[in-house]
């Protein structure tokens, strides 16, 4: 039930934004902006804001802008209506699609900022060459993320870790599974 609220209100705001893109891509060409309706159907409420006619329906899947240059019933005075230009037609139009572009990036945006999962770090350290490292049985791509049971994060605490040790018993990972592995340290001169 709360799902599907929650999918009503988010129809609804996807429809005001792009409604209101449409009024802003008219104002912004000077046209004058007679009604805005948020949701479809009769009206539930409607009040005055400056010289437009806000509605509030009851259907949030949608709206309209009434502009009076493009459409010649909503011009105060059809007898002197002159259509405007195709491009300006286009470009109110457009408005509303590029208000729920914007609105999708922005939204991206701070979910990548506030929520985003942490994708580009890796918890132990990874093998990037067979060398050494295959004489232990790792490949390039395993990561190792425990020597006897001490977290390793770099090469430093990899010697560390191993420094002075005949054997040591390493937990790593493989394309995501676990993968434990006894190993001899090589002695460095």
């Amino acid at each position: 039930m709360l799902a599907g609220v929650l999918v009503l209100l988010a129809l609804g705001a996807l429809a005001l934004v792009h409604e209101l893109g449409h009024l802003a891509g008219a104002r912004a060409l000077g046209l004058t902006v007679t009604d805005l309706s948020i949701g479809l159907g009769p009206p539930l409420r409607r009040w005055r804001l400056g010289d437009v006619t806000v509605a509030l329906a009851p259907i949030p899947f949608g709206g309209f802008v009434r502009v009076s240059e493009l459409l010649p019933e909503a011009a105060p005075d059809p007898a002197r209506f002159r259509p405007r230009r195709v491009a300006a037609r286009l470009l109110v139009t457009i408005a509303g699609s590029l208000a729920n572009l914007l609105l999708a990036g922005v939204l991206a945006a701070v979910a990548a900022l506030c929520c985003g999962a942490d994708t580009g770090r890796i918890a132990g350290l990874q093998v990037t060459s067979a060398g050494e490292a295959a004489a232990a049985g790792l490949r390039p791509g395993d990561v190792v993320e425990r020597i006897d049971g001490v977290a390793v994060a770099s090469v430093e605490e990899l010697g560390q870790a191993l420094a002075g040790k005949r054997r040591a018993r390493l937990a790593a990972r493989r394309a995501g599974r676990p993968l434990a592995l006894e190993v001899t340290p090589l002695e460095r001169g």
